[in-house]
């Protein structure tokens, strides 16, 4: 879990159906093709305290499961996601 936590600012995570939570999906060699490890993630601003960058974001994974892999849901990157949960700006789905 830790490698796909630190692998996020590079990707691109998946809006839910109930738009509280994104999901990164992570090839794993363990896995049958055409599978990935999903990692529901909620992000929230972690309150008034600051790092030394100025901002403080907590990062919850709520679930993780093997499954197959979404489609027809729109993404944005994670490194988006963070900075729009950091200055309350909602995330919009790609129509």
């Amino acid at each position: 879990m830790p490698d796909i936590i630190q692998a996020l600012p590079t990707q691109k995570v998946y809006k839910t159906w109930e738009q509280r939570n994104y999901v990164a999906d992570e090839v794993l060699a363990e896995l049958p093709a055409g599978e990935v490890y999903r990692v529901f993630l909620n992000p929230r601003t972690a309150g008034k305290e600051s790092t030394r960058m100025g901002c403080n974001l907590d990062l919850f994974v709520e679930s993780a499961y093997s499954a197959e892999r979404l489609k027809g849901t729109s993404t944005v990157r994670f490194t988006t996601l963070c900075y729009n949960t950091l200055k309350g700006i909602p995330i919009r789905s790609k129509r």
